[in-house]
């Protein structure tokens, strides 16, 4: 049996404080494993590293993937038309329920799940931060393709859990939009298109605003909200290659008021001919931006930029491989830093590595689950790709090295050795 991780849910929490001591909040450490039997489909369980795996039957038998070819009440054609709640408490899956589409709806404990017919099965969910509504957004949107395939949609699609109403919003999409993000109050979505940064209003009467334009090609990438300064902030362009001079981070608001905070090709080493941001993240007055640059060496670099325009570099730390993406710890007092086989774990305040670890196959989805504990994926050839081979999840504790299967302590009879960790 192959198992797939699902994400973190409400098992074991601990309190965490910000760095600066503010805005304490609780923190998840359980996990919720999706199993794939070759003859039942997919079976749901809830676990702890140090406890047995109960499994949700509300859930389990109704599902399967399409390439499993069972007779099942629901069929899933992609894992990556699954998504939990951020409260944790239901499950979206974009199936196909015989000859009909739909959006199901699964909370643990509920034996009935809630189904909502869909005009197309080609689209992924994408929850509100409330977990009050889902985005509906086209498949063909993860592929970053420039031309829509004829069989997909060109039209995004809000469902509202209040009043259980699907609207359409975005139509004639031209297949360039991409980065689609949900504001912090739920209302509206943000994406990126040929010639700017959009906002959307996600109500019955959807409209689009342009909060930030660029030059053509110059697109803008890793987009996130700040709750600290209320500020939008993104990377641009998405990549350097032969623009080393024009690499920025800006910020803007939500009535389109956009600034330059600072321009990173000024703190790069002379002889850099190409450099590419891979994560932004909130942090106290401005942002923590990590980003790898190819001069001499490869070298992937910890950034603290203000909204004053003041910046500090947290580190550079010489590597063998790209830098793909970085994950910043619960209380942001450390961030990891993740390459094709390797991470580093960095304090932000003293720039020093605290912790490291290579592997044999490729690192994904690797997601927090204490301020001193990860969780990571093994698959090949890539990354959550169609034709991936999961390898594993592995399970890794900063303060004593200790690196183990994350099914320690579980029955992995029940479950299966092979596990997917889905990105959280």
């Amino acid at each position: 049996m192959r198992v797939w991780l699902i994400c973190l849910l409400a098992f074991g929490f601990v309190t965490i404080s910000n760095s600066n001591g503010t805005s304490a909040q609780e923190f998840s450490e359980g996990f919720v494993i999706v199993g794939i039997d070759p003859s039942d489909g997919l079976t749901f369980y809830t676990g702890d590293p140090n406890e047995t795996l109960t499994r949700l039957e509300t859930l389990s038998g109704q599902f399967s993937l399409q390439d499993q070819n069972l007779d099942t009440e629901y069929i899933i054609p992609e894992y990556t038309q699954m998504a939990l709640s951020p409260d944790n408490q239901v499950m979206a899956m974009v199936a196909q329920n015989t000859a009909t589409p739909v959006l199901a709806l699964v909370q643990a404990g509920n034996p009935q799940s809630l189904v909502v017919a869909l005009p197309t099965i080609e689209l992924a969910p994408l929850w509100s931060p409330d977990s009050s509504k889902i985005a509906l957004i086209p498949t063909f949107v993860d592929d970053a393709s420039t031309e829509i395939p004829s069989n997909q949609p060109t039209q995004v699609i809000i469902y509202d859990r209040s009043n259980e109403v699907l609207t359409p919003i975005l139509s004639e999409m031209t297949g360039i939009e991409h980065g689609f993000v949900w504001s912090s109050d739920s209302t509206r979505l943000l994406y990126n298109d040929i010639d700017g940064l959009y906002s959307i209003a996600t109500d019955d009467t959807p409209t689009a605003t342009r909060l930030a334009e660029w030059e053509r090609y110059d697109f803008g990438c890793n987009t996130v909200w700040s709750p600290f300064t209320n500020y939008w902030y993104f990377a641009s362009p998405c990549s350097s290659d032969g623009l080393v001079e024009m690499l920025a981070i800006y910020s803007v608001t939500n009535n389109g008021v956009s600034s330059q905070i600072h321009n990173l090709a000024t703190m790069l080493p002379e002889g850099t001919y190409l450099a590419k941001v891979t994560g932004v993240h909130p942090f106290d007055s401005g942002v923590l931006v990590t980003l790898v640059y190819w001069a001499e060496d490869v070298t992937w670099r910890v950034v603290k930029l203000n909204n004053d325009a003041s910046a500090r570099i947290v580190g550079d730390y010489p590597r063998n491989g790209e830098l793909s993406y970085s994950v910043v710890s619960p209380n942001r007092q450390a961030i990891t830093l993740v390459g094709l086989d390797s991470f580093i774990i960095v304090e932000v305040e003293s720039g020093r590595v605290i912790a490291e670890n290579s592997d044999t196959f490729t690192i994904c989805n690797l997601q927090w689950v204490s301020n001193t504990q990860i969780i990571y994926g093994l698959q090949q050839p890539e990354c959550n790709g169609v034709a991936s081979e999961s390898l594993g999840v592995r399970y890794f504790d900063i303060v004593t090295g200790r690196l183990e299967d994350i099914l320690v302590g579980l029955d992995a009879t029940d479950v299966g050795a092979t596990q997917l960790l889905l990105p959280r």
